[in-house]
């Protein structure tokens, strides 16, 4: 998951995650994607933007 202010032009991933460890936080105002890799290849979502 990456987490940006700018509409992905800068972005932070969070995580990892696991079943001990979350991330609880307040995503308003913030461009989130989900991004998955496989066989050495990086997929990502579009970005969604929070503004409820």
């Amino acid at each position: 998951m990456d987490r940006s202010t700018d509409g992905g032009k800068n972005w932070t991933q969070c995580g990892p995650f696991n079943k001990q460890f979350s991330n609880d936080l307040n995503n308003l105002h913030y461009s989130m994607r989900a991004c998955a890799r496989f066989n050495g290849a990086s997929f990502c979502t579009g970005w969604y933007y929070d503004n409820d």
